[in-house]
């Protein structure tokens, strides 16, 4: 039978530097990881696709063409599928069905939240900072460990003033 010291598991966790309390806003994140090249290339090739499936219909048609029938149907099915694929490639993107991250510092709480069919936005997730077993703050990412040392959450963090937030939230959670 082995004894176990309760007197180190009731010691309080002490910041090692201090935190701002109220001058703290949440901070807001998405999992979008900012390929706004990419983002910008299929917009404009959906809407180019969009416009074509309509310019099908007002070029005229070729002189000369003596079955007409095939001609209009297979204008019909290729107008068809440009109007399909330019939609898909437009909604490709939609920003309203990617989760947010909010990380509350008043409450000390993690939330990630995301629309539901109605728009309304539902939360998923909701954690407390003290549930974590630690926060590893990077170059351009931020990663959030379970107390077993597991990967809970990595996001992209492009903006260093943000980082810094976030780190000051964490506290002595940051590694």
């Amino acid at each position: 039978m082995t004894a176990i010291d309760t007197t180190v598991i009731a010691q309080p966790v002490v910041p090692t530097r201090p935190r701002k309390k109220a001058s703290q806003r949440p901070v807001k994140l998405t999992f979008d990881r900012g390929r706004n090249l990419q983002r910008i290339v299929f917009l404009i090739a959906g809407t180019l696709l969009v416009i074509c499936s309509a310019v099908m219909w007002i070029l005229p048609d070729p002189a000369g063409v003596v079955d007409m029938a095939h001609l209009r149907m297979m204008k019909l099915v290729a107008s068809m599928f440009f109007l399909l694929c330019g939609v898909a490639l437009l909604m490709r993107n939609h920003d309203e069905t990617k989760p947010e991250v909010h990380f509350d510092a008043r409450r000390r709480e993690l939330r990630i939240t995301q629309r539901n069919d109605q728009g309304r936005s539902e939360v998923v997730v909701q954690r407390s900072y003290d549930s974590f077993g630690a926060v590893h703050v990077l170059n351009d990412t931020i990663e959030l460990m379970n107390g077993d040392g597991t990967p809970f959450l990595t996001l992209p963090v492009p903006d260093a003033e943000m980082r810094a937030e976030l780190r000051d939230q964490f506290g002595p959670l940051c590694a």
